[in-house]
């Protein structure tokens, strides 16, 4: 007679699993990770195969040890698979009795035992990969392709993804719009993304990766509350609809969940969200002993939860427990619309009659049109602040400008409704889009005066031993930023007040340097305006060809200019109270007046003393030696004094052409010749055993010169004049 396998186990495949206790379990389908239960069991009971009763547990796996009879009649949850294994085989008899009797001499046979436990471990996993998978549907699940997986994650994921498929075959979310799974912790961090503070970055990251999908927002602006087209709103306003606008939450929890495969913390986001919108106006009825907190951390006072206060309510999964119903809202669409009205008339109140209301919407009205023509104004302003501060204003202060622009175009409070309930997450959101129009507002009337400040502050330049005048100014132009002002545009008065304390010091120190820098320059101006006769005298002697090339040719072209730029300004006090720089000069701390007038001057002198030594040659003062006339006396002895001063003044029109008659007439021709130059440019260095050929080539040159000047002047004694 065959000897009867042991009642218990010692080893089984699932080591995670123990007899008789639940273990909870995640899997993914259709992009959620949806909660379940594994269970291990000996026999199989009827109540295994009850409908799941438990709360936000979607699925549940039984894994029975042997092989045994499951009726299919007790299998009555469609998300329930019982894993039954084959009759085991010889060898795992086998193994099961070495097993048990190794455990008796632990100490000794550790090692063994282990070897034993894992071949039985494979022996098991074979019996249940031959048995079979058993579902209310009878689904088609294939123990061997389960059991062939390495692990028991693999296993228990595909058979709960396929019960969860056949469950829940339509999920109203877009899973291709997926990047990773929805899990628990999802719901929270995406009605914070979108309700909660701004600088919840994990809460915004949150909503960019899931809100597309769960139909809360668009995708070509994936961080915007925007539902237009979102499955599970159509499904709870059908529903509201259906039960005469009223729905118990503990049903709707479960029909939800079952029905469409939802989970709880996914029920509580999106009927959170569907208040918010509030297309139809509805609100979710607390328990009498509501334990509902908001974000400031008091307790939520009102009776029902609706759109104004959902973006101040703080999450915790199980909110739905401090809720008892969700229904059209009985509060008047008016007065579920005052919280958001109030952050632009603080004097509105509810209403109840439809006359009061009426007039409340009069006065909203009003308030809106004054806000739509003071935000046109605002907004010219702020284009000439950015220009003249050269900084544009943040994405969220013109972001805010086109939510109140929206805004002023509301004709009727159930639109401004409407409107408030897209843009803005909360009233204190809408009380932060006022406030800053309020500091625009503000910032628009001291506008002129700002840029006037910015434009002073800008033409202003410094040297670099005012330092002090450098940190004041710096600190100033730091503060005079759109963001900064329009942060705080009450502090504008101490501002000015610097800009004053600012303006007298720099005004001291300009008119100082002013009358200074101009003193300078009349020097100049005066050496300028005497050399003048000197000029004249070079431009006569560079007439006469005679004497060689014309020297400092570029004097002539910059006299004029110059004299123009040593021209002193004629303010002896300047009025820089309204304007940094002298308006005539537009004189700059650190200028220097033109130092080319020195070398201007250097350049003339230097020009008349060459051509006072070639007039001084002795061959001219031969020739001039020889004339009777006064003049000529007068001249010779200019020239045998080297007084530069009195050939300026003595040389005119006539003396030139008498000079240039003279030198003409001369028996002795004096020619000027580059030689030099070219023999420079032949030899620009030499070696010394080129000595010999540069002599040949400078001697080549010389005679050139001399046969050349003797064909232009036959009958001349020639001279050369080397340059």
């Amino acid at each position: 007679m065959a000897e009867q396998y042991s009642e218990q186990i010692p080893v089984t495949p699932f080591p995670e699993l123990k007899l008789g206790e639940p273990v909870s379990w995640q899997a993914v389908h259709g992009g959620i990770e949806y909660n379940g239960e594994l269970l291990l069991s000996n026999n199989w009971r009827a109540e295994l195969g009850r409908k799941i009763e438990k709360e936000d547990v979607h699925f549940r796996i039984v894994t029975l040890t042997k092989q045994q009879q499951v009726p299919l009649k007790d299998i009555e949850e469609q998300r329930l698979a019982i894993c039954i294994p084959t009759q085991p085989s010889a060898e795992a008899r086998r193994l099961d009795r070495k097993c048990r009797a190794i455990r008796e001499k632990r100490a000794i046979y550790a090692a063994e035992e282990q070897e034993l436990e894992a071949n039985l471990l494979r022996e098991q996993t074979s019996s249940y990969a031959a048995g079979c998978i058993i579902t209310k549907s009878q689904l088609p699940i294939e123990p061997e392709q389960v059991f062939s997986a390495s692990d028991n994650k693999p296993r228990f994921d595909l058979v709960a993804s396929t019960l969860l498929a056949n469950a829940y075959p339509d999920l109203p979310i877009d899973a291709l719009a997926l990047s990773k799974p929805i899990s628990a912790k999802t719901p929270g961090l995406v009605l914070n993304g979108f309700f909660g503070p701004e600088d919840d970055l994990e809460a915004k990251r949150a909503v960019e990766d899931f809100a597309v999908a769960l139909g809360l927002a668009q995708p070509d602006n994936p961080g915007k509350f925007a539902p237009d087209n979102c499955p599970v709103f159509a499904i709870l306003a059908a529903e509201l609809e259906a039960h005469e606008g009223s729905l118990a939450i503990a049903d709707l929890y479960r029909k939800l969940a079952t029905d469409y495969g939802l989970p709880r913390n996914l029920v509580t986001l999106y009927l959170l969200c569907f208040v918010h919108r509030g297309q139809p106006a509805v609100g979710l009825r607390l328990k009498p002993d509501h334990g509902l907190a908001l974000r400031s951390g008091g307790r939520f006072a009102q009776a029902e939860l609706t759109a104004p206060y959902i973006a101040e309510v703080r999450w915790r999964g199980e909110l739905w427990q401090d809720w008892e119903s969700l229904g059209y809202s009985k509060e008047p669409l008016w007065n579920v619309t005052l919280p958001y009205a109030r952050e632009i008339e603080q004097t509105l109140n509810t209403s109840t009659a439809p006359e009061e209301s009426k007039y409340q919407e009069g006065l909203l009205l009003a308030k809106i049109e004054e806000l739509e023509r003071a935000l046109e104004q605002v907004t010219g302003v702020l284009e000439l602040l950015t220009a003249g501060l050269g900084t544009s204003p943040d994405k969220e202060v013109l972001a805010a400008l086109e939510r109140l622009s929206r805004l002023g175009r509301c004709k009727s409070y159930q639109q401004f409704h409407q409107t408030v309930q897209q843009e803005y997450r909360a009233p204190s959101a809408l009380a932060e889009d006022i406030s800053l129009h309020r500091r625009l507002c503000q910032l628009s009337e001291i506008a002129p005066e700002v840029l006037k400040v910015k434009a002073y502050l800008d033409g202003v330049v410094l040297r670099e031993s005012d330092s002090e005048l450098i940190m004041d100014r710096l600190s100033l132009l730091e503060q005079l930023t759109l963001s900064n002002l329009l942060a705080a545009p009450n502090l504008w008065p101490s501002i000015e007040a610097l800009v004053d304390w600012v303006k007298p010091r720099y005004g001291t120190i300009y008119q100082s340097f002013h009358s200074n820098h101009n003193q300078e320059l009349a020097s100049l101006h005066s050496s300028l305006l005497a050399v003048k006769v000197k000029l004249e005298a070079l431009r006569r002697l560079n007439s006469i060809t005679e004497l060689g090339p014309p020297l400092a040719g570029e004097l002539f072209a910059e006299y004029e200019p110059l004299l123009a730029e040593a021209k002193p300004c004629p303010a002896t006090k300047v009025p820089i109270e309204n304007q940094p720089l002298c308006p005539y000069c537009g004189l700059t701390l650190g200028a220097t007046p033109p130092r080319e007038v020195e070398q201007f001057l250097d350049r003339l002198q230097q020009a008349l003393r060459e051509q006072h030594r070639r007039l001084s040659a002795e061959a001219v003062r031969q020739i001039l030696s020889q004339g009777n006339e006064s003049r000529v006396d007068q001249f010779v002895k200019v020239i045998q004094t080297s007084d530069l001063s009195s050939l300026a003044n003595v040389i005119d029109d006539d003396l030139t052409a008498f000079l240039r008659q003279l030198l003409a007439d001369a028996e002795t021709i004096s020619q000027w010749c580059p030689i030099l130059k070219t023999l420079s440019q032949k030899f620009p260095a030499i070696e010394e055993e080129q000595i010999d050929e540069f002599l040949s080539e400078f001697a080549r040159e010389l005679k050139s010169a001399f046969n050349l000047a003797r064909r232009q002047n036959p009958g001349k004694r020639i001279r050369i004049m080397l340059e």
